[in-house]
C-alpha cells in the first residue's frame, strides 16, 4: 500500500510474546468535514505547577507510579472505596516488592457491574493507573492488564477456572522479557467478615494533578450521566431478543466508560461502540450496542448504524443535560 490506511491485511500486534493479528486496529485517514464518533486520550500540556517534581514517586522495577503513597489496612480500604458493600471485591497480593510490575499487579479489585453479569472484569481501585482482572476466552487464560483491549498483559494463567480466586496453577508474571511463574501471586476473594491478618495494601493519597484532573472528569461523566432507567426507556430502541448471541458479544471497558463489540460480515469486520456519556446510563449503553448488533445484522451499513446511534444520542442530550429530570440513579 502507499499509504497505511489502505492497507488491507490485519496488523499484527506483540502481546508481550508474539505477534498475533488484530482486526480491529485499523488506520484511518481523517476528513475534518467528517469525523467518527471517537474518542482519543492525549497527555495535555501541563502547567508550571504540574510539572513541578511530585513529592514521593515510587518506583518499582522500572515502573514510576506519580503523586504520593501510603499503606493501609485492607479493612480501612474496604470502607474507603466499598463502604456499603455492594461491588465484589477481591485482593492481590504475594508479589514480592521488587519483584516487576508489583505495583501494577497488587492491590485491591472491585467488580464492575453486578455478580450476574457475563462479563467478568474487575478494577483496581486507589491507584493512578488502572489494573483490570478478567478472562481472555481466546486464550483461555484469565489475565491482569492495563485495560480490556490491551494486547499484553502484567501476568496470566492458563485456568478456565470460573472466577480468579478459584485458580489451581501458578500465575507467571512478566519480567520485562518473558514471564515467570510466581507461586506467591494470589489472588482472593475479600470476604468482609473474614479479613485476613496483616494485609495492607498500597493506595495513592496525593496525585498528580493531571492525574486526579482525568479521574474527576470521569466521575463527573459516570455520575452525572447516570440517569435512572424508567426516565431513559421511553428513548431507548427496541432490543435484541433476550436469547440472541450478541448478550454474550457486549464488551464492557470500565476505563472508557464504553460498550464494544466486533461485527464480522464475511471477510469484513467493524468495530463499533456505544460510550456511557452519550447514552445516559451503563444500562442504556448496553442495550443501544445490542439494537446496533441488530441493525448490522439486518444488513445495514456502519454509516446506517452510526445514524441510528446519533439518532439516540440527539434524543437524550437534553435529558442528560438536565440531569434526568426525575433524577439519576
Amino acid at each position: 500500500s502507499a499509504v497505511p490506511w489502505e492497507v488491507k491485511l490485519p496488523w499484527r500486534i506483540f502481546n508481550g510474546e508474539n505477534y498475533e493479528p488484530d482486526p480491529s486496529l485499523s488506520i484511518t485517514l481523517l476528513d475534518p468535514a467528517n469525523l467518527p464518533d471517537v474518542e482519543v486520550e492525549m497527555l495535555m500540556p501541563e502547567d508550571d505547577e504540574q510539572k513541578k517534581p511530585t513529592a514521593n514517586k515510587q518506583e518499582d522495577g522500572g515502573a514510576v507510579t506519580g503523586g504520593e503513597s501510603l499503606r493501609i489496612t485492607l479493612s480501612e480500604a474496604l470502607h474507603r472505596f466499598n463502604p456499603e458493600g455492594r461491588s465484589q471485591a477481591v485482593l492481590v497480593a504475594g508479589r514480592s516488592d521488587g519483584g516487576k510490575n508489583a505495583s501494577r499487579l497488587q492491590g485491591l479489585y472491585l467488580r464492575e457491574g453486578t455478580v450476574n453479569d457475563s462479563q467478568k472484569v474487575w478494577t483496581r481501585v486507589g491507584q493512578d493507573k488502572v489494573s483490570i482482572i478478567t478472562f481472555d476466552a481466546h486464550k483461555g487464560r484469565w489475565k491482569i492488564s492495563k485495560g480490556l483491549d490491551a494486547k499484553g498483559d502484567y501476568a496470566h494463567v492458563k485456568d478456565k477456572a470460573v472466577l480468579p480466586w478459584e485458580v489451581k496453577k501458578p500465575w507467571k508474571a512478566y519480567n520485562g522479557e518473558s514471564y515467570d511463574e510466581d507461586p506467591d501471586l494470589k489472588v482472593s476473594l475479600v470476604v468482609p467478615t473474614n479479613l485476613p491478618d496483616n494485609v495492607e495494601i498500597q493506595v495513592s493519597s496525593a496525585p498528580s494533578s493531571s492525574q486526579k484532573s482525568k479521574r474527576d472528569w470521569k466521575s463527573r461523566v459516570l455520575n452525572e450521566t447516570a440517569i435512572s432507567w424508567e426516565v431513559l426507556k421511553p428513548f431507548l430502541p427496541e432490543d435484541a431478543p433476550q436469547d440472541h448471541p450478541c448478550h454474550q458479544l457486549m464488551k464492557w471497558d470500565p476505563v472508557g466508560q464504553r460498550v464494544t463489540f466486533m461485527y464480522k460480515r464475511g471477510s469484513d469486520r467493524c468495530y463499533f461502540q456505544t460510550t456511557l456519556g452519550k447514552s445516559g446510563s451503563r444500562e442504556a449503553a448496553d442495550l443501544l450496542a445490542r439494537a446496533c448488533w441488530m441493525r448490522f445484522e439486518a444488513g445495514c451499513s456502519k454509516e446506517e448504524v452510526s445514524a441510528f446511534r446519533q439518532a439516540y444520542y440527539d434524543s437524550v442530550t437534553p435529558v442528560i443535560a438536565a440531569g434526568g429530570g426525575s433524577g439519576g440513579k
